[in-house]
C-alpha cells in the first residue's frame, strides 16, 4: 500500500490494517465469495462463545463496524458544517457553476472588444478616406494647372 492510500484511509477514519473491499470481476469469483461467506457463517454459528470471525480467522463485530461507520458519517457531517470538509457533489457543482460564469464573462468581453474594434475600424476607414482624398485633390488640381503657384 502506498503512502497516499494509507493517508486516505486514515483521513476517512478507516483502519490501515483493515482489508480493502475489492469488487469481484467475474461470475466464478462471485460464486467463490458466496461459498466462502456461507462457510464463515457456518464457522460463526459453531463457535461456542458466539464470537464471530472473518475468513482469515480474525474476530469481527458487525455491530461495532456499523457504529464506527455511523460515527464517521457524523464526524464528516460536523466537519462539513464547520467548513473543514466540503461535500464532493456540492464542490463539483459549485466549481462547474464558477467555470461556466468565467466562460460567459470571457465570451462577453471578447464580443465587446470585437464590436469596439469594428466601430473603430469603420471610423478609421472613413477618416482615412476623407483625409487622403483632400490632399489628393489638391495634388491633382496642381498637376492640371488649375491652381497657380
Amino acid at each position: 500500500m502506498g503512502r497516499q492510500q494509507y493517508l486516505t484511509r486514515l483521513a476517512l477514519g478507516r483502519s490501515p490494517y483493515q482489508e480493502p473491499i475489492q469488487e469481484p470481476k467475474s461470475d466464478d469469483e462471485i460464486l467463490e465469495i458466496l461459498q466462502s461467506s456461507s462457510a464463515t457463517r457456518i464457522s460463526v454459528m459453531t463457535d461456542s462463545h458466539g464470537q464471530q470471525f472473518d475468513y482469515k480467522g480474525r474476530p469481527v463485530n458487525p455491530a461495532a463496524e456499523a457504529r464506527k461507520s455511523e460515527t464517521r458519517r457524523a464526524h464528516n457531517t460536523i466537519l462539513c458544517l464547520s467548513g473543514v470538509l466540503e461535500d464532493r457533489k456540492t464542490t463539483t457543482s459549485r466549481l462547474q457553476t464558477e467555470a461556466r460564469a468565467l466562460r460567459q464573462e470571457h465570451h462577453d468581453l471578447t464580443e465587446t472588444e470585437d464590436d469596439t474594434g469594428q466601430i473603430m475600424d469603420g471610423l478609421l476607414f472613413a477618416c482615412h478616406s476623407i483625409l487622403a482624398w483632400l490632399p489628393n485633390c489638391f495634388v491633382l488640381r496642381y498637376q492640371a494647372d488649375l491652381i497657380d503657384p
